[in-house]
């Protein structure tokens, strides 16, 4: 794993072309330290990289703004950042459903958003058939198994106050087919 500083043309190639699926956290520090990630955000949209999200990560992302002028202010920074916003369609729903029975026999008890996240990154991370076509840029790693999701690269951003170090996560297709098979055999016994 290659932690990144500044996004330069060799880690671009990671994103571009490619699809990123943002946390709220993302947006939220981004929100709050412009300067710092504006460079960053300015090279995705101009790399042919799509900034995309769902709607539960909207909503996280503007709940609590305390004032109608602050929550107009996030969904206009909302929007000047995500090109796209994913549909939450019956098959992210059922791989949600199988996610969470998965993740909650691990961890306990994770966010109905990053089990939404994940599962729309189980969907669509191999849409061509071809590789990998979508990422998850997070700093949350305490509610994302790396088994299922390993990284593949990370950045740090110095806001000042402190360093938001943020990976690049992708869909094991391989190690899901494990567990999958491995809970069948479970079950027969």
């Amino acid at each position: 794993m290659q932690i990144l500083t500044a996004i330069t043309s060799k880690e671009l190639s990671l994103a571009q072309n490619h699809h990123i699926l943002i946390d709220t956290t993302f947006l939220i520090d981004a929100f709050h330290y412009p300067s710092q990630f504006q460079e960053i955000i300015d090279t995705f949209h101009q790399s042919n990289t799509i900034l995309t999200t769902i709607d539960a990560v909207k909503y996280e992302f503007v709940k609590g703004s305390g004032s109608i002028e602050k929550y107009r202010k996030k969904m206009e920074y909302y929007s000047s950042i995500i090109n796209a916003t994913i549909p939450i369609t019956p098959p992210v729903i059922d791989q949600m459903h199988t996610l969470a029975s998965i993740l909650l026999k691990r961890a306990g008890s994770v966010s109905t958003t990053d089990i939404l996240l994940l599962a729309t990154l189980m969907i669509y991370s191999h849409a061509d058939g071809k590789g990998k076509t979508m990422y998850l840029l997070s700093k949350d790693r305490s509610d994302i198994p790396i088994s299922l999701f390993p990284i593949e690269t990370s950045m740090a951003i110095d806001t000042n106050d402190n360093n938001c170090v943020y990976s690049f996560y992708f869909f094991n297709t391989e190690e899901y087919k494990n567990i999958l098979e491995k809970r069948i055999r479970e079950e027969k016994t």
